[in-house]
């Protein structure tokens, strides 16, 4: 009878622990890293506030994320509602910020008087006038 005993008692206490195992791995698995384009921030935020209801839970399940990643976005809600993105941003996952502005400015204003002008426009030619606006602007300072 002793022998059983202890055998019951060593399986519940194998039982135990294997719980305590599978329980302490669930808690320890990272979520998949996921990144969220700029178009369905900006949808976030205009559901958010068009049903200020609905949790953030409930937004995160939704996209895939989690609670925290929906707070910050939420946090940036008048940022992301002031932009308007066109195809190549809204499939932007971040916003970086030009190094040069002023260059790119002045790039982006050339551009568009070459296209009204139809001409030709190559990857070359751009970038070779965006070194030229580069060397203007700063060789100037």
């Amino acid at each position: 009878m002793d022998s059983i005993e202890q055998r019951q008692d060593n399986q519940s206490i194998l039982q135990h622990g294997t719980n305590r195992y599978q329980k302490r791995l669930a808690k320890s698995t990272k979520r998949k890293y996921t990144s969220i384009k700029l178009a369905q921030k900006i949808e976030i935020c205009k559901i958010k506030s068009t049903n200020s209801t609905i949790k953030n839970v409930e937004l995160a399940s939704r996209y895939g994320v989690g609670e925290s990643t929906i707070t910050d976005i939420l946090k940036k809600q008048h940022h992301y509602l002031s932009l308007s993105p066109n195809n190549y941003t809204a499939s932007l996952c971040r916003e970086k910020p030009s190094k040069y502005p002023a260059v790119e400015q002045a790039l982006a204003l050339w551009i568009d008087q070459v296209v009204d002008r139809n001409c030709s426009l190559s990857g070359h030619i751009v970038i070779q006038k965006a070194v030229t606006f580069a060397q203007l602007r700063y060789t100037r300072l």
